[in-house]
C-alpha cells in the first residue's frame, strides 16, 4: 500500500510512471530528494495478506515501511511493502563517505 501526497506532486503522467519511479520524481517533477526513514519489523499475514502472498493467515512476514522527506524535510511518500517471512531476505548497503 501506499500514499502520496498530491500537493508536493501536482498530477502525474502514467506514460511515464511506468519507468523509474525515482528518475520520475527528480528529473520530471523536480522533486529534490532528503531523505528516507525506513522500518523493517516482524508481523503475521492477516487474510487479505496471506491471499496475495500465497500462505496461511498467520504465517510469518517482514513488514518494510518507508517514509520519503523531500531535501525541505517535508513527508510526500510513503509506502509499505509486506514479504513473506520464510523466503525473503533485505540487504542493507550504507555509504559513509
Amino acid at each position: 500500500e501506499s500514499w502520496l501526497c498530491m500537493d508536493t506532486l501536482g498530477s502525474l503522467d502514467q506514460e511515464k510512471l511506468a519507468g523509474s519511479f525515482y528518475d520520475y520524481l527528480v528529473y520530471d517533477k523536480d522533486i529534490k530528494l532528503g531523505r528516507i526513514v525506513q522500518e523493517i519489523s516482524s508481523d503475521v499475514a492477516d487474510a487479505d495478506t496471506a491471499e496475495l502472498l500465497a500462505v496461511a493467515p498467520g504465517h510469518p512476514i517482514l513488514q518494510l515501511s518507508r517514509l520519503m522527506y523531500t531535501a525541505g524535510g517535508k513527508p510526500f511518500f510513503w509506502m509499505v511493502f509486506r514479504y513473506r517471512g520464510d523466503i525473503y531476505s533485505i540487504k542493507t548497503k550504507m555509504d559513509l563517505s
